[in-house]
């Protein structure tokens, strides 16, 4: 799940990315002020990259289970079906409980102290950051 939620991290912020790089580059932004800007740009990903991870997760580990025969076996060997489907499940409400208050609070709060550190680099005013 950990290399899952990285990669689609990665890739959601490879967009803003290269805008941040244009920033350092072209705009004479700071090094310490484009780690600030890419840290408030992970939770606006990490609301859409955590459930996809989470997915990603129980789809690699059921599809193992169901190709190497293991769910069969289990199911002939007398386990019930909750007993392996249970974890993922946990994860999942753990996940939502997690995400619920992270996508009310936090994240608009990142989004617009994001818009307004970068909003003299784009309008061309480095005295007002």
């Amino acid at each position: 799940m950990v290399l899952g939620l990285l990669i689609f991290t990665f890739v959601l912020l490879l967009d803003r990315l290269f805008e941040l790089v244009d920033l350092l580059i072209n705009k004479g932004a700071g090094f310490s002020l484009i780690l600030r800007l890419l840290g408030l740009l992970l939770p606006t990903s990490l609301s859409l990259t955590l459930p996809m991870s989470n997915l990603l997760a129980a789809l690699l580990t059921f599809g193992h289970l169901s190709e190497t025969n293991e769910i069969t076996a289990a199911r002939a060997s007398g386990v019930a079906t909750w007993d392996f489907a249970w974890t993922p499940l946990a994860a999942a409400a753990l996940s939502v409980l997690f995400l619920v208050p992270f996508n009310t609070q936090w994240d608009p709060h990142a989004n617009s102290l994001f818009r307004y550190r970068r909003l003299p680099f784009v309008c061309g005013k480095k005295e007002l950051a």
